[in-house]
């Protein structure tokens, strides 16, 4: 899938996660990197950086919702998550926020309390894996890497899971 398709599937899910809450009259805000960092340049800079609070600025849950308390709510158009956001939002969780995800699969918006989020056990795969569940490619080799890449051309290489989509750990939003 190419990055224009996962803008047009990611749009997608906000226009129904936005139709969902005027249906329902739930107040929400966007947050997040791409609402919170309105320069391009410093854009850029906090994504050089790796201390807590950028990687906290970079990987921020998209919403913030209010239903009969405050949510972090992440948006998510696919069953992948990358290692680095879900540590953003279990550490986040750790300290008292209540944050979730909804995504779309299966022509579906499914909500889990990340705390309760499930992920596919990897015992093959193609590249290295963290956990049993991280796929890590670019812990590979440059070649390994780099073939790997022209392979899965929409993945970033990024450290990833699979969200298991088969426990009844999420709430379907109608």
């Amino acid at each position: 899938m190419s990055f224009a398709e996962r803008i047009e599937k990611s749009n997608e899910l906000t226009h129904r996660f936005i139709k969902y809450c005027k249906l329902k009259n739930l107040e929400y805000a966007f947050s997040g990197y791409e609402n919170l960092i309105q320069s391009s340049a410093f854009g850029n800079k906090i994504k050089t950086l790796n201390d807590t609070t950028s990687m906290n600025l970079r990987y921020f849950p998209d919403i913030v919702l209010l239903n009969k308390k405050a949510w972090l709510i992440e948006l998510k158009n696919s069953k992948y998550i990358e290692k680095a956001a879900y540590d953003n939002y279990m550490n986040l969780d750790n300290i008292g926020y209540n944050v979730g995800l909804i995504y779309y699969i299966h022509g579906e918006m499914r909500f889990v309390e990340i705390s309760k989020l499930r992920f596919c056990q990897i015992i093959n795969s193609d590249c290295p894996i963290i956990d049993n569940i991280w796929l890590s490619p670019r812990l590979m080799s440059d070649d390994l890497y780099f073939a790997w890449k022209s392979k899965h051309k929409s993945a970033s290489g990024t450290s990833f899971g699979i969200i298991d989509t088969d426990k009844k750990i999420y709430t379907v939003l109608r």
